[in-house]
């Protein structure tokens, strides 16, 4: 590799909304890349995966996706296409496609064939619930990992070069392992190569972040109930009666919320959600996407069901409302309390008619500081994450020169 080896973020969508999430969920990464290194690209390689047909989408709006002018993205329509583009460039792969997915032993084959290095960035810093999945999806996507890791041990796939993560229990020196666990690593039997421990994301945004803080407003993360992160545990769709049931009930929670506090209510969505449906149930309320982290910073009380997007709000020592709801399946109630017990919030249930609600904010702020230190700054050196990565990428490029 050289110094004008060029960045690439590995993908591989089908949909331009799956596109804008990618780049919602990583433009900050995208755009320090883009500061620091004279190349990157977004490799969209889902015409390239197993069993998969040529299938452009358009890009209708590329402002809308709010991409920086300079990166590029790159999204073949089959093998010999990416090979004549890829042709005599150097590139450093960052890969954001699940080792969950078969898809991505084809695309580590590619990558070895054409010599194209790879790392892992995982540095959102949320809580990794373990829920129970003994569906035939779920005991796939596990042995699948496992399988992909073993041919990479046997070269058979390339290893990664880095893994940067932000939760220090996966971490190899975490001495909490299980034995199984420290077998493997001592043999260095893992997909990657190297694990280094970074700040997440989120902290790194909050560091730099030019966002007004102020308390105008309860904020709603909302669920995305019937998203399929739920529904592979094997659990049907929660039909339209459940979904009304559920409504009618957070809405007339938001209603008290609103009045007893003086305070406006705002709807956050989850990129993957329908705004359209989401402002029919909430038609007295504003209803957004893709301005979840804006309105945290504006919040007075951040209410939420499960998402790794509250991160912000314990990083600006924001009131949080974690909300119980009859219709949350077990996984999701798994996930909700765990919340609740690393955070010491106050539950809001939508099926008891509680008129009063008490917030220890003392309990939440000590709660907040070990969270952090757990889940978000486990790197002690307090350096941002995304400038550790850049230095030790730009090392890596500069060894293998």
């Amino acid at each position: 590799m050289s110094k004008n080896t060029s960045i690439a973020f590995i993908i591989n969508v089908s949909t331009q909304k799956e596109l804008k999430r990618f780049m919602s969920n990583n433009f900050f990464l995208i755009k320090k890349m883009d500061d620091y290194f004279k190349k990157v690209y977004i490799f969209n390689l889902n015409n390239l995966t197993f069993f998969n047909k040529s299938k452009n989408f358009l890009i209708n709006n590329l402002n809308d996706l709010h991409l920086p002018k300079s990166v590029n993205i790159f999204y073949p329509k089959d093998l010999n296409e990416f090979n004549k583009f890829t042709k005599n460039m150097k590139i450093l792969g960052i890969n954001f496609i699940s080792t969950n997915e078969f898809s991505i032993i084809k695309i580590l084959l590619l990558m070895k064939i054409n010599n194209i290095k790879l790392i892992e960035i995982s540095n959102v810093g949320n809580v990794q619930i373990s829920v129970g999945n003994a569906s035939f999806h779920g005991i796939y996507k596990k042995y699948l990992h496992k399988l992909i890791v073993l041919l990479s041990n046997f070269s058979f796939l390339p290893k990664i070069e880095i893994k940067f993560i932000t939760n220090f229990k996966l971490h190899p020196n975490n001495i909490n392992k299980s034995i199984y666990q420290k077998f493997f690593n001592y043999f260095q039997f893992s997909l990657a190569k190297k694990t280094v421990l970074i700040n997440s994301r989120s902290y790194d945004i909050f560091k730099e972040n030019t966002f007004k803080k102020s308390e105008k407003y309860i904020v709603l993360l909302e669920e995305l109930l019937n998203h399929s992160g739920w529904t592979r545990y094997g659990r049907k769709q929660f039909s339209k009666n459940q979904l009304k049931i559920h409504y009618d009930k957070l809405n007339k929670k938001l209603k008290y919320l609103s009045l007893i506090y003086k305070k406006k209510i705002i709807i956050c969505l989850h990129p993957d959600d329908n705004i359209r449906l989401k402002k029919k149930y909430f038609k007295s309320f504003s209803v957004v996407q893709y301005k979840t982290r804006e309105y945290i910073y504006k919040s007075f009380i951040v209410l939420f069901f499960e998402s790794s997007a509250i991160i912000d709000a314990i990083l600006l020592n924001k009131k949080i409302l974690s909300i119980n709801s009859e219709i949350l399946d077990i996984n999701q109630k798994i996930a909700n309390h765990r919340y609740v017990k690393d955070l010491g919030l106050t539950v809001l249930d939508l099926d008891k008619n509680d008129k009063r609600i008490k917030i220890n904010k003392k309990l939440m702020l000590k709660k907040y500081s070990d969270f952090l230190n757990k889940y978000i700054t486990p790197d002690k050196s307090k350096d941002l994450g995304y400038k550790k990565v850049i230095y030790i990428i730009k090392k890596l490029l500069i060894n293998e020169n």
